[in-house]
């Protein structure tokens, strides 16, 4: 309960002048910080009666609280009851017996004298919590302590009670399996810190994966069902996946983070490619899926600087033939450009409810990821904006190309991710915040690139849309002219 005007009574053994003079500080602080304070030392006269003060003070219904300040000295008076803190004691220790559970007596250790905490708690108030002010190292952390529980702010309180968590009643173990993750993740980082956190976390997602790519069992590549059985068993790896990076998308250093989880993911699609290469495909789908998934939700978080070092990070290509360093497209994009297309011919036509009229849709693989989208982190046009973002990505920082296969699926290029960054470029201030996602340290930088993506539009005007259709992959060079850039503040 909040108290707006606190009031306290503080109890003290008078040591020796140099403590007495502490004790006044303390109360002169305390009535600074806006705290009312009882003390002798400013409200005894000569001739009162010392024992009918501390009576009333302890015994006064506007004292919020009673502070009791402990000692060496403290506790031999109040266990010998001897002198003034023996006969506070007699008044005190009789309120406290009479009510277990009140809280207006705050036992503070103030001072040990190089004695242990035991030494300074008269017998009365062993069972009672008491605030430490005895050392220098975290005075001003719990005199802070102090203060706000005397205003009702205690340091931990109850939070409003929530409504049942969905996971209790849901059968589903992938909800589950993404359940514990997090909250591992949670515990290990407030123990340990987030990196270590997030080192625990991702190789217990790695782990899983080798456990699950056991299971898989497949033949037919361009069979729907076949593909679907095979390819949904990765479902709980895939949301506990999105789950941790829902939270570590804000960190700083999220994309170091992904770069080393990702690095080990490839490794593992190398051990599959000579033991079981259906294990390796299968992978390697899933990664190009992650990928652009990962890409979209450091975007919604405004993490650029994370999507810049994941994508111009190098990494090791093991299946290289001698383990060479790749760029994000030699390492992520399934398997190669001619088997993902056959592959999402074969899927769109079996997808497509008029296949046997001839019906099919473009890419049957972004298809079949479109009805098995993770809403719960993201909207698949988030998905499409990333996908369209690495194609501009590896052309303008010549990383190569990426095919955006999703492309086909934005509803209107003109509001695109894409367009927007183009219209920030003309402006110096707005056009700063794209220089680390594309590699650019000058204006030159800038129009540079946005010549490379005319040119290669101009020269590779079929790389950039399925054959036979009108629309085409959006880049910057659609929207903006390297004349423009940076043409407004």
């Amino acid at each position: 309960m909040k108290i707006e005007n606190p009031k306290v009574f503080i109890s003290y053994c008078w040591s020796n002048e140099k403590y007495i003079d502490r004790v006044v500080e303390f109360a002169q602080r305390l009535r600074s910080d806006g705290v009312d304070v009882l003390l002798d030392q400013f409200h005894m006269k000569l001739g009162n009666d010392t024992n009918d003060f501390m009576e009333k003070c302890v015994k006064d219904p506007s004292v919020t609280n009673v502070l009791i300040l402990l000692s060496p000295d403290y506790k031999e008076k109040a266990d010998a009851r001897k002198g003034g803190a023996g006969i506070e004691t007699q008044i005190i220790s009789g309120e406290v017996y009479a009510n277990v559970g009140n809280t207006k007596f705050i036992p503070v250790l103030f001072e040990k004298r190089g004695r242990n905490a035991e030494d300074c708690v008269p017998v009365y108030l062993k069972q009672r919590r008491w605030i430490d002010l005895s050392e220098d190292s975290n005075y001003e952390e719990r005199y802070v302590e102090l203060v706000k529980i005397l205003f009702g702010r205690e340091k931990y309180f109850e939070n409003p009670l929530g409504a049942k968590p969905s996971w209790v009643d849901d059968n589903n173990s992938s909800a589950i399996e993404k359940q514990i993750l997090v909250n591992n993740f949670k515990s290990t980082k407030q123990e340990y810190g987030i990196k270590k956190a997030i080192a625990f976390s991702f190789n217990s997602l790695l782990l899983s994966i080798k456990e699950v790519k056991e299971k898989i069992a497949i033949n037919d590549f361009y069979n729907v069902e076949e593909f679907e059985k095979n390819y949904s068993l990765f479902d709980s790896f895939k949301n506990s996946f999105l789950a941790l990076l829902e939270e570590i998308k804000l960190d700083d250093n999220a994309g170091k983070y992904i770069h080393s989880f990702f690095t080990d993911y490839l490794r593992i699609i190398s051990e599959s490619r000579y033991t079981n290469n259906a294990h390796s495909i299968i992978l390697r789908i899933l990664i190009h899926e992650l990928f652009i998934e990962t890409i979209a939700i450091l975007i919604s978080s405004k993490n650029l600087a994370s999507i810049a070092y994941i994508t111009r990070t190098p990494y090791v290509n093991y299946c290289s033939y001698n383990n060479e360093l790749g760029n994000f497209k030699d390492v992520f994009y399934s398997y190669s450009e001619s088997q993902i297309y056959n592959m999402s011919q074969h899927f769109g036509k079996a997808l497509h409810a008029d296949a046997a009229r001839g019906g099919y849709y473009l890419s049957g693989l972004v298809e079949y990821w479109r009805r098995h989208f993770p809403i719960n982190y993201l909207s698949f046009g988030e998905f499409i904006d990333a996908d369209c973002l690495l194609t501009n990505i590896a052309i303008a920082s010549s990383k190569g190309y990426w095919f955006a296969l999703s492309y086909c699926y934005l509803p209107n290029s003109i509001h695109s991710l894409i367009s927007m960054i183009a219209i920030s470029l003309k402006s110096k201030s707005l056009s700063k915040d794209y220089y680390p996602l594309f590699g650019w340290n000058t204006i030159e930088d800038v129009k540079k690139s946005i010549n490379g993506l005319a040119e290669y539009s101009s020269n590779h005007e079929l790389r950039l849309s399925y054959p036979g259709v009108f629309n085409a992959i959006p880049l910057l060079s659609d929207y903006i002219k390297a004349s423009e850039i940076e043409t407004t503040n």
